[in-house]
């Protein structure tokens, strides 16, 4: 195995650079990654003859460089990360691979329980599963959802600098004894007040958790979660899928694709206020400490497209 000096050879090809700890591109003589990217966007020898012109150029290049070029030259853009090809498709390729696999019909799952709808439309568009942090395609995330189901969904986690009591003293205070005998504040909020006392305070520009008593517990900026919506979810690919079961196996037909985008602070509050986003605190007493999980916000997966501004069918 040659250096990882990240230069091209004599024969155009790359010579295994090193991007950072979990980025790197292989060699074309690996031949356990041809398949993957024959499927994806042809051999690495195909992407390195593309750029048999740019040798001296890559020379002066460092590896992560090489990489970024690399990516955005290729028809389909590929991110080799942790010893796997994710393929990362534009909007356009996903909307064509959309339409033959809508025109199928019914298909049956590919992998067993409620993951199986995701695992099965990603293999039928030949991508690899997705278990980075990336969004799926052209910056938009990919979500199978079933018509009739009606699953929670977490949207992000957020804490930083919202409470006003310490964490503590609202645990000891308002919480109630979990299923480990420990003193904890698990609840979803409600603009109703809850058995503690505690509800769901919404505002133009911010919401709150708040005692009856008027006492303050915890505030989120609206503003604030709208960025954290956006840098989570910035897009989403909405797939809506029926589902049947034929002799024990779940079959599913993909018949509609929505691309939805942006959000806003106003947005977001009519959607708390209208309960399509919950709130859950999650913490208990940990002695000195409150341990606390993060305060999740979830929604239901039929909800989603009531919190993007433009909706567009694919």
């Amino acid at each position: 195995m040659p250096a990882d000096n990240g230069r091209f050879g004599a024969s155009g090809a790359v010579a295994r650079p090193k991007v950072c700890a979990n980025l790197e591109v292989l060699r074309p003589s690996e031949r356990q990654w041809k398949p993957r990217l024959r499927q994806a966007a042809g051999t690495l020898g195909d992407i390195c003859e593309q750029h048999r012109n740019e040798q001296k150029t890559f020379r002066k290049m460092k590896p992560k460089q090489i990489c970024e070029k690399i990516k955005l030259k290729c028809p389909i853009k590929t991110l080799i990360l942790q010893n796997q090809i994710i393929v990362k498709m534009t909007i356009q390729e996903f909307t064509h691979k959309f339409k033959e696999i809508k025109e199928k019909g019914f298909v049956p799952t590919m992998r067993k329980g409620p993951t199986g709808i995701g695992y099965t439309l990603e293999t039928l568009l030949g991508i690899n599963e997705n278990n980075d942090a990336h969004p799926d395609i052209d910056g938009a995330e990919l979500k199978a959802h079933r018509t009739k189901g009606n699953s929670l969904i977490t949207l992000f986690t957020f804490n930083n600098k919202v409470w006003k009591m310490p964490p503590l003293e609202a645990v000891k205070k308002y919480g109630s004894l979990d299923k480990d005998g420990r003193q904890g504040l698990y609840y979803t909020m409600s603009l109703k007040p809850n058995s503690a006392g505690l509800f769901l305070d919404v505002q133009t520009t911010e919401i709150s958790v708040r005692h009856i008593s008027g006492e303050l517990v915890a505030t989120w900026q609206l503003q604030t979660l709208a960025d954290r919506f956006m840098q989570k979810l910035p897009a989403l690919l909405f797939v809506s899928t029926f589902t049947e079961e034929r002799a024990g196996v779940e079959y599913f037909h993909y018949y509609r694709a929505q691309l939805m985008k942006g959000t806003s602070p106003e947005l977001l509050a009519d959607q708390f206020r209208a309960e399509n986003i919950l709130v859950d605190l999650r913490l208990h007493d940990k002695g000195t400490m409150a341990r606390n999980h993060g305060t999740g916000f979830r929604t239901y997966e039929d909800k989603l497209p009531l919190l993007f501004h433009t909706i567009q069918d694919l």
